[in-house]
């Protein structure tokens, strides 16, 4: 499934100088390359900076940029710390962090919760919602979950499996600003996962 944040969309052009400058991907390797030690010898703030580097901005400016993306995930007074004195949750932020000081007009989040235990996906689902919000930014979020799609989403693509199409587009129609633990709750949230289980169910039991 990929679910969609319907937050200002703006026009895409992608150029050969700057191949991200639309879209950025925030892939579960943005923090597990963290994790395998990739850049076990960068600081945090480096990290963050890493695609300023790759564009050739140069290093007097990486501070007043990549400031207010590290204050914006919560991770203010981290900035000194290596990857393996920062928990599972902190080196998500840090990719979203990263991905977010590259400025895209669109960001794509591929399943970045997926190895994450249940308690540090919940909590990073709200950050998500309110960085989201008080960012104002599009989001095209990739995941198995019915319940992330629905909590995080917009409008939610539903996929077939092998080969992947798209079954149904929903409308999730719960009201932003979000609270995650009323949305659960609520009648829509309800409806919704049951439209959508009933959908993928009959292809999962085949699987």
């Amino acid at each position: 499934m990929a679910t969609t944040t319907d937050v200002r969309p703006l026009p895409y052009r992608r150029t050969h100088t700057e191949p991200l400058s639309g879209l950025a991907l925030f892939r579960r390797r943005l923090a597990a390359d963290v994790r395998r030690n990739r850049y076990i010898y960068l600081m945090l703030a480096p990290v963050v900076a890493y695609g300023l580097k790759l564009r050739g901005v140069p290093r007097s400016r990486w501070k007043e940029l990549i400031q207010p993306c590290v204050d914006l995930v919560g991770l203010a007074g981290f900035e000194n710390l290596y990857p393996y004195q920062l928990s599972g949750g902190m080196q998500q932020r840090a990719g979203l962090a990263r991905a977010l000081v590259l400025n895209p007009q669109v960001l794509l989040m591929d399943e970045p919760f997926g190895a994450l235990d249940a308690q540090t996906r919940e909590l990073l689902q709200e950050e998500l919602v309110r960085i989201l919000e008080q960012d104002q930014r599009t989001m095209v979020f990739i995941t198995h979950s019915i319940d992330e799609a629905i909590v995080l989403g917009d409008r939610i693509v539903v996929m077939s499996t092998r080969p992947g199409r798209i079954r149904e587009i929903l409308d999730v129609g719960l009201p932003r600003p979000r609270n995650v633990a009323a949305a659960r709750t609520s009648p829509r949230y309800a409806e919704l996962r049951q439209h959508i289980w009933e959908e993928l169910r009959p292809q999962v039991e085949v699987v």
